[in-house]
């Protein structure tokens, strides 16, 4: 007799947050789901910056060209290669309803695949 264990997520994942948004300046962002998401971020600029989203802010240092932020594996890469060092702050979520998004620093512009998702 085997005894077998299947860890599966209990999301719905929305086709409407497969699609990465491109932001360019302080913006607003709605969550479509109904519960809060772990967005995929791709950040683009040089230097230190900081990404703010609702009242909670990463910090980002020797950022150079670009950096992905994964907050549902909670992994920061560059090019698939690790790169934890440059971030710190807690992963970023979009909670339901309104999220307010803005940067600072060298920070050009991000892309934001949301991953809205449902219970």
């Amino acid at each position: 007799c085997i005894s077998a264990t299947f860890l599966v997520e209990p999301y719905l994942y929305l086709d409407a947050g497969s699609e990465p948004i491109e932001i360019t300046g302080s913006t607003q962002v709605s969550n479509l789901g109904t519960i809060e998401a772990a967005p995929l971020i791709t950040v683009h600029g040089n230097g230190s910056g900081e990404i703010h989203i609702n009242n909670k802010t990463i910090h980002l240092t020797g950022l150079s060209s670009h950096l992905t932020i994964d907050s549902q594996l909670l992994h920061v890469h560059k090019d698939g290669l690790p790169a934890g060092r440059v971030m710190s702050g807690e992963f970023p979520v979009l909670e339901e309803g309104t999220n307010i998004i803005s940067f600072s620093g060298g920070i050009t512009k991000l892309s934001l695949t949301p991953r809205w998702r449902e219970l």
